[in-house]
């Protein structure tokens, strides 16, 4: 099975330089405008099932790009919660509470501060690509954000060299599901 992985459009924290996490963020205009170009992206795929994040940025955008579709909403597929961060900007954050974020990045590790840990969240994705593995589906399509695009590519190919890679609002990363592997197919078509 092929899954589409596409990054929500621009949300009002991505305009602000906010971190978001679990919080809602509307889409801004232009993140709607990118949503509307980006159905290009997926134009004369049938997919056999849609899913959304819960959170409002996800479900616009799926919204926007499959406008006639059906999709479950499901809330493994949130961003990493990044706990007291949400809402703010780096700057706020170093004035608060230090030069920490350096060390949540590289950790992936939020639980200090009322988020969750890489693990945690890698356990979400897995669980949700576990539901997935027995679903005699060709094509899904997966509405969703930046982390856990990334957490899926570092899963694949560690930590390291996922943080470098582009993942703009309303990227579409094109994996492949078969006999329990993941194999990346396509990034940022």
């Amino acid at each position: 099975m092929k899954i589409y992985f596409m990054r929500h459009g621009e949300s009002e924290n991505n305009l602000n330089g906010r971190m978001t996490g679990w919080m809602d963020a509307p889409l801004t205009e232009r993140g709607v405008e990118q949503a509307r170009a980006a159905s290009e992206k997926l134009r004369g795929i049938a997919f056999d099932k849609v899913f959304a994040s819960d959170l409002v940025r996800a479900r616009l955008t799926c919204e926007t790009v499959l406008p006639e579709c059906e999709y479950t909403v499901d809330e493994r597929l949130r961003e990493i919660n990044v706990g007291c961060f949400a809402g703010m900007t780096n700057a706020e954050i170093k004035e608060r509470y230090g030069d920490v974020l350096h060390d949540c990045y590289s950790t992936g590790d939020y639980s200090k501060f009322g988020g969750e840990t890489r693990d945690e969240f890698w356990g979400r994705i897995r669980s949700f690509l576990a539901d997935l593995e027995d679903k005699p589906y060709e094509n899904v399509a997966v509405f969703a954000h930046a982390g856990l695009i990334r957490g899926v590519f570092n899963m694949l190919f560690g930590t390291a060299c996922g943080g470098k890679i582009a993942n703009p609002n309303c990227l579409v990363a094109v994996f492949e599901l078969k006999d329990g592997d993941l194999t990346l197919i396509a990034w940022n078509i």
